[in-house]
């Protein structure tokens, strides 16, 4: 053939001969074989041949772009809070129907009580801070100020510390026992999906966010009073909703309160002998 085509164009003029050289393939090598004419007018057998798996067959689907990873396809986030949910309210009934190991009225006990409440206001204002710089970004780019640049989860810390109020406010050995399995399926779990998520899409600039800032320990050092002044206080649907669950974080507080103060009354019913 490729005879043929020099043949035929011989005879044309020189601007002919390349204008017919441009739409031609220049060797055989090149020139589609028996699988274009198959793909050009049988397209649904070869499509059936490449569905079945035959890397044979003249026709060959595009590559398909693999979707970004999402966390939720991660079982340890889809558990997350079901089980936290499941501890906490077991762990919570059992302290409430056992006997209080520390005695009512006792500086113990206020001191307990305080320091509960403390972490609590501190949980909840390091998670509007961090509302506050994370805002709409999350899922845009990468947020490295504010309490982010002390650590990479101030939201989960802040979380721990309002959690940690409610144990001081309890005094259960139970109820800590019950919640050891939740941090675990966080730090081991949780965290680290969507640390893949975030590797996935952003690449080095995160890997090179986790080598300068820890998981978990704040780099009090890096305090410094321009790191306030970076905050954009705007008011937008975000905060707004974590200002009310800090509110109801407080209400949640109060009632946990009054029910560990009735628990130590000497008409509550203690059936069981939890620690």
């Amino acid at each position: 053939m490729e005879s043929l085509i020099t043949e035929s164009s011989s005879t044309l003029p020189p601007a002919q001969q390349n204008g017919l050289q441009s739409v031609l393939p220049a060797a055989s090598s090149t020139f589609p074989g028996p699988g274009w004419f198959f793909r050009r007018y049988f397209p649904l057998p070869m499509i059936g041949l490449s569905l079945l798996g035959d890397t044979n067959s003249p026709f060959q689907p595009f590559p398909e772009v693999s979707p970004p990873i999402q966390v939720k396809r991660f079982l340890a986030y889809q558990i997350r809070l079901p089980m936290t949910g499941a501890c906490l309210l077991s762990g919570l009934t059992l302290a409430i129907l056992s006997p209080p190991r520390i005695s009512p009225g006792s500086w113990t006990n206020s001191l307990f009580i305080m320091a509960g409440y403390l972490l609590l206001i501190l949980g909840i204002v390091l998670r509007i801070w961090s509302i506050l710089h994370i805002q709409k970004r999350k899922s845009v780019s990468l947020v490295m100020t504010g309490p982010y640049s002390l650590c990479r989860n101030p939201l989960y810390v802040g979380t721990l510390l309002i959690v940690t109020g409610y144990l001081c406010m309890v005094q259960s050995a139970t109820l800590t026992g019950f919640f050891i399995p939740v941090v675990l399926l966080y730090a081991w779990g949780v965290v680290p999906a969507e640390e893949t998520v975030l590797r996935n899409r952003h690449g080095h600039e995160y890997a090179a966010y986790c080598r300068n800032v820890p998981r978990w320990r704040p780099r009090f050092s890096q305090i410094r009073p321009d790191l306030f002044r970076s905050t954009c206080w705007s008011w937008s649907s975000a905060v707004r909703r974590e200002v009310e669950c800090g509110g109801w974080w407080m209400l949640v507080a109060v009632l946990v309160h009054l029910l560990c103060s009735y628990r130590m009354a000497s008409w509550w019913r203690h059936p069981l002998m939890w620690p």
